[in-house]
């Protein structure tokens, strides 16, 4: 038998016995053990406080990569000069934020030439969809903090 310390506020330190034949059985023990400590003393390792506030994710939250990603939720795919019109975007300063939109596996960029013409498709994929409603319930949960509507 192994004696581990519990700590709790009614019954302050005591022990827990455990088999040592039971290695599954004393991890578990140990695990509980640890998270009993952590909460009692407020000290759970990487988790922040509780809140009503997610983060909002930084990739999506800059003006001109939100409005590619508004775009292509309603069109799933459009071309670079729509996305410039629409955003009333420079083309410089649009292809670097396709760029890192891209490098984060939210849009699939395909360059290809259109009666001789080089043509630029942006496609959303399926991380970049699942990014994008993430983003919009934290964004919710910021505008309507009690749940009212």
């Amino acid at each position: 038998m192994i004696a581990c310390p519990t700590i709790g506020p009614q019954n302050g330190i005591g022990s827990i016995q455990v088999d040592s034949g039971l290695f599954p059985a004393v991890i578990d023990q140990f695990k509980a053990y640890l998270e009993t400590l952590f909460d009692y003393f407020d000290l759970v390792p990487n988790k922040r406080p509780m809140s009503k506030f997610e983060p909002l994710n930084p990739l999506l939250h800059a003006q001109l990569r939100l409005a590619v990603m508004s775009l292509l939720m309603q069109n799933k795919e459009a071309e670079f000069t729509f996305l410039r019109k629409e955003a009333n975007a420079t083309a410089g300063n649009l292809s670097v934020q396709i760029n890192k939109l891209s490098a984060a596996g939210y849009i699939e960029v395909v360059k290809q030439f259109k009666q001789h013409y080089p043509q630029t498709i942006c496609k959303i994929t399926p991380s970049g969809v699942e990014a994008f409603e993430t983003y919009v319930k934290a964004l919710r949960a910021y505008l309507n903090p009690n749940g009212q509507w």
